[in-house]
């Protein structure tokens, strides 16, 4: 039983860097994805309270909601994907306000079109930073897990 946590910090790091690694790779990829014109259909900032306990919860989050319609091939798609991983929601209203700012309603954008599945598209291509960050942070629970288990913490 005193190796459960030690394993559980490694797994859950591991898994959580493959698929960040795997988003980042989705957004480095689409640097290569042909374009479409598109449109932006909708474009608002949502909120919630933050669930949780202490003094985080009940604080307000904020998400950008930037909805997208463009044709690839001859067939109509509508996407939400901003950039991979997309920004989900955050603490700054301010940040949400400046993603919806950047894609209003009724302008014409540039889609990055993935061709093997032409439904997934964003409209920034690229590793986000915040990708690179969540790498980090997922090595630290390996090496954490890696340190309880070899008893150097």
């Amino acid at each position: 039983m005193e190796k459960f946590l030690p394993l559980l910090l490694i797994a859950v790091g591991l898994s959580g860097f493959a698929y960040l690694w795997r988003l980042g790779e989705t957004g480095r990829a689409a640097e290569a994805w042909p374009t479409a014109i598109g449109e932006i259909t909708a474009s608002g900032v949502d909120s919630r309270l933050r669930r949780g306990g202490g003094d985080a919860s009940n604080r307000e989050e904020y998400k950008a909601l930037v909805t997208y319609r463009y044709s690839y091939n001859g067939v109509d798609y509508t996407g939400s994907t901003v950039s991979f991983p997309d920004a989900g929601y955050q603490q700054s209203a301010s940040g949400a306000e400046a993603r919806v700012a950047k894609y209003p309603a009724g302008s014409q954008v540039r889609v990055y079109v993935n061709p093997a599945q032409p439904a997934q598209a964003c409209l920034e291509a690229g590793r986000h930073w915040t990708v690179w960050i969540g790498l980090a942070l997922t090595l630290l629970f390996v090496a954490a897990g890696a340190g309880l288990l070899l008893g150097i913490i």
